[in-house]
């Protein structure tokens, strides 16, 4: 889906993809592990973010320099950069 980011309810989004394991709303689909997969991606930047549930989420970049400060900035959270 081709939009702006004005033409998505990120919060609901983010709220829905973090919900998943637990008894909360809003949420994709329910117990199963059919629910979709919702990924953002920044075409300008060529940055592709995916929270995929409560524990975390992948940010990925075609060139490392663009994600570089988040590394820096959280890498207490981040695992080990192959």
């Amino acid at each position: 889906l081709l939009c702006k980011p004005r033409d998505l309810r990120v919060t609901e989004l983010l709220k829905a993809a973090s919900n998943e394991d637990f008894s909360l709303k809003p949420k994709f689909g329910g117990y199963s592990i059919d629910y979709p997969d919702v990924f953002f991606v920044n075409i300008t930047k060529d940055i592709i973010f995916f929270i995929y549930d409560d524990r975390g989420c992948e940010v990925i970049a075609h060139d490392f320099k663009r994600i570089r400060h988040l590394y820096e900035k959280y890498h207490d959270w981040v695992e080990e950069y192959k």
